[in-house]
């Protein structure tokens, strides 16, 4: 596992739940 992967996975899932305080 990447941390890339791991960051774009995050930041769909805020996209995903249209909330993004702090998940930039």
């Amino acid at each position: 596992m990447a941390m890339k992967d791991l960051g774009q996975a995050m930041a769909t899932f805020c996209k995903a739940l249209e909330i993004d305080p702090n998940c930039q």
